[in-house]
Order: structure tokens, then C-alpha cells, then sequence
């Protein structure tokens, strides 16, 4: 199970862009392993090509979130959020629960 928070300002400002790419594109979370005692990595971007394996979460007809298959695994119980600080702005991965 995974969580997804979308900030209402978030959605809108996307939502209401006239250009055609930000109509297609989606936000893209996946997981590059780290070297050593590193670990895992959490990315987000934006894109525009499915793959096969990805679970998709879709509002209103629009894609709005894919992780493929192998990342999920690794992210099962958290929560996607968006923090909005005045250091910076950025998606984040929370509660993590590694069973």
C-alpha cells in the first residue's frame, strides 16, 4: 500500500499550464541503490513514457503518479508528501516501513 499527498497549489498550478507537455507528463518516483553503507536513494521526475511494469495513479483522467514494479517493493507502506518550506520545496518519502 502507498500513500500519495498532493498539495492543492501543486495540482493547480500544473493543472491550469497551457502547454501541452505538463498535460503529459507525470511524476516519475524510482530507487537507485547507494554504495556501501549509502542505501537507497528515493528520485522524482517528471515524465512522459509508461512502461509496462508501472502501477499508475490517475485524477480526472490525467496521470499524475507512476513507480514501477521493483521500486514499489521497496517503498510498501510509505507515504509520497510534498514539503513546501522556505529552504526549499520538494516531493519526499515518509514512514517508511521495511517488512
Amino acid at each position: 500500500f502507498l500513500m500519495i499527498r498532493r498539495p492543492p497549489r501543486s495540482t493547480q498550478s500544473r493543472s491550469s499550464a497551457a502547454s501541452d507537455v505538463y498535460k503529459r507528463q507525470f511524476l516519475r518516483l524510482f530507487i537507485e541503490g547507494g554504495s556501501g553503507c549509502s542505501g537507497y536513494s528515493y528520485k522524482f521526475q517528471y515524465d512522459e513514457n509508461l512502461e509496462d511494469e508501472d502501477l499508475v495513479y490517475e485524477k480526472d483522467g490525467q496521470k499524475i503518479f507512476a513507480v514501477d514494479s521493483t521500486s514499489l517493493q521497496l517503498i510498501k507502506g510509505a507515504v509520497i508528501d510534498y514539503e513546501d518550506m522556505m529552504i526549499r520545496s520538494a516531493f519526499v518519502v515518509l514512514s517508511l516501513i521495511h517488512i
